[in-house]
């Protein structure tokens, strides 16, 4: 398929040989490609490998021990450099050489249209972000044009100290390494180890097909925020206002805060939920009523039903001025 195998070096031994000999026999691939502005670009040339009757492919790692000749275009040039061949109108022309006395040759040429993919841009978390999420989402956009059956692996790698993305990215032990992925997203494992908060983290996705690699997403970096100090249960936490869209709290049986009311009285209006594992369902539903004026509100989470330790949760209490919208965040332990 040369949409995916003519794209590279290495895929153009991912040939498919229907070699007619009744028998096993000695012989060369010599692989000649040719770009019609550009005239022929490389000749590749095996060692002698064992070819047996009928339909198979030669060793990938063939190409590794070829001998290559290379054009002086500046394609050439680039091919040589990249291992990826440019957009273009190719020739893949392949040549049996067959080993010994009284043998000969055979070939077979293929014209194909190669498009250039579109770069694969990664989308979130944004390039260095700080985030909130212990098991975020990560998103990127799919390669153009598309090509029935590609897939997606994305890497995710921490980041030590003293070293950059790229770096990390290279020589330290992946946490995540997942392939097979079919579409341009990925929801982090609810059963996998969270992210550490305070820990950068190197993240990139690559474009594959058949263990060919079509294209590379750059590193991108992005960091867990750390976590605010434990607080106690206690009416010194203030007004919501102060905790609101801030850094995840760190809490233990129960969240305290002050809350102002001048719309009479009425029951807080509130949500719970935990953001970290969405199957994760919260039995919590007691009704806080709200005096005129200001009024402090207790949640004690001890016994219930879904409070998870090391789990992230968000607490969305409707403000009773205007139905402003006011969002706590924190990790239960």
């Amino acid at each position: 398929m040369p949409e995916v195998q003519g794209r590279s070096i290495d895929g153009l031994m991912m040939v498919k040989i229907n070699y007619m000999g009744t028998s096993a026999a000695s012989i060369q691939l010599r692989v000649t490609v040719s770009e019609a502005k550009q005239g022929q670009l490389l000749v590749l040339t095996t060692p002698v490998f064992t070819m047996y009757p009928g339909v198979s492919v030669p060793l990938p790692g063939l190409v590794h021990h070829s001998a290559i000749e290379f054009g002086q275009q500046e394609a050439a040039r680039l091919i040589r450099q990249a291992n990826i061949f440019p957009g273009g109108e190719y020739e893949y022309c392949f040549q049996i050489l067959e080993q010994g006395e009284g043998t000969g040759s055979q070939e077979q040429c293929f014209d194909y249209h190669l498009q250039p993919f579109s770069p694969l841009l990664l989308s979130e978390p944004f390039e260095e972000e700080d985030i909130q999420q212990l098991k975020p989402t990560f998103t990127w956009q799919p390669i153009f044009p598309a090509i029935v059956g590609i897939q997606y692996r994305l890497v995710i790698a921490e980041i030590k100290p003293g070293q950059d993305k790229v770096e990390a990215m290279h020589y330290n032990m992946a946490i995540v390494n997942q392939w097979q992925l079919q579409g341009p997203i990925y929801f982090y494992p609810p059963n996998a180890r969270d992210l550490q908060p305070g820990k950068s983290y190197a993240w990139q996705v690559f474009a594959y097909k058949y263990d060919v690699i079509l294209s590379a997403s750059e590193v991108w970096e992005f960091k867990v925020a750390p976590f605010a100090e434990d607080i106690a249960a206690t009416v010194a936490l203030g007004n919501i206002d102060r905790y609101a869209d801030e850094t995840p709290l760190l809490i233990s049986d129960s969240l305290t805060f002050g809350l102002d009311n001048s719309a009479g009285s009425q029951k807080l209006d509130y949500v719970l939920n935990c953001i970290s594992d969405v199957n994760l369902q919260v039995n919590y539903h007691p009704d806080y009523p709200l005096n005129n004026g200001y009024n402090y509100i207790q949640f004690s989470f001890a016994g219930v039903k879904g409070m998870k330790k090391g789990a992230l949760y968000e607490l969305v209490v409707k403000s009773t001025q205007g139905g402003e919208i006011k969002k706590i965040r924190f990790v239960y332990k």
